[in-house]
């Protein structure tokens, strides 16, 4: 490629004084001009390239994080509804069973028959016995609490509660509920429960010895529940600690039990429960780890 240019300078007469100068390209010089220009640009394109795929990278490893989360918390959340339903549908069972069985188990249960025979006797506020009772029938005399013989049962009055399920997760109340008696011994009294089985109603006023143990999965966190009392006419919202218990462990593989027991006296038609301080605590149930009892002392 050449390029030629011309530029006056002046005239002298009829003659013109100016400068002319001619500029020379080669064909290879143009060519290796062009050639890393593209270079230049296929380099830059390329750079943007790359950042562009590593920042959608970089987006949907997140995006593959996040959505692992949620997989892992729906199996979680899966894993709970089933056990939950799995209880329900034990519970149902035990209903269904005691309800057909009730009538019978009434006409033979020993502490039925001993209600009976306190009937027709007169009552002591003081010692908590009958004073008198007939003894024309062997079953008044067989669990009559006054009746002399080497071989009658002591009488007292106790409960002894157990979840018939192995595991359960405490909801943000704290409150435990759905307890059921494992022994009931043929006492002057009874218990009963309300509030979902969740509180014991005390008989009668007198000196009780109540006892308790919670049994958690493994975890780190702290665990703490407390034995509370509503006393006669009380609101809910108006119950009292009587006692507390605190567990934790640094080691994953173990679970936790925590027991306590507290001596109190309570009056007739106060309630006892247990209530988890912490929410959402994961307990163990199976029988043995986890109860509730009440013995009358006096």
């Amino acid at each position: 490629m050449e390029g030629e240019n011309f530029k006056t300078l002046g005239t002298i007469g009829d003659y013109e004084i100016g400068a002319k100068w001619q500029l020379k390209f080669s064909a290879g010089t143009i060519q290796t001009f062009y050639l890393k220009t593209l270079l230049c640009i296929s380099l830059v394109l390329m750079a943007s390239t790359c950042i562009f795929f590593g920042l959608q990278s970089s987006r949907l490893l997140d995006r593959e994080a996040e959505l692992h989360q949620i997989s892992l918390t729906i199996l979680k959340l899966q894993s709970e509804v089933q056990l939950e339903l799995k209880e329900i549908r034990k519970l149902k069972a035990e209903l269904s069973v005691e309800s057909s069985t009730r009538e019978s188990d009434e006409e033979d249960s020993p502490v039925i028959r001993e209600k009976r025979s306190i009937s027709k006797g007169s009552y002591n506020s003081k010692d908590t016995k009958p004073s008198k009772a007939k003894k024309n029938s062997t079953t008044d005399k067989k669990y009559h609490p006054n009746y002399n013989t080497k071989n009658a049962p002591p009488k007292v009055t106790a409960i002894h509660l157990e979840r018939n399920v192995t595991f359960s997760v405490t909801g943000s109340n704290g409150i435990i509920n759905r307890w059921h008696p494992q022994w009931l011994p043929s006492g002057l009294e009874s218990f009963e429960l309300e509030d979902h089985n969740s509180s014991l109603v005390i008989p009668s006023t007198g000196l009780y010895l109540i006892y308790a143990q919670l049994c958690y999965a493994a975890t780190k966190d702290n665990n703490s529940y407390e034995v509370r009392v509503i006393n006669q006419g009380a609101a809910s919202s108006h119950s009292k600690i009587i006692a507390q218990c605190s567990a934790g462990t640094t080691i994953l593989d173990n679970d936790i039990t925590c027991y306590t027991s507290v001596a109190q006296i309570l009056q007739a038609n106060d309630r006892v429960y247990l209530q988890q301080i912490q929410k959402h605590r994961h307990l163990l149930m199976s029988m043995g780890r986890s109860f509730l009892g009440i013995v009358k002392l006096s």
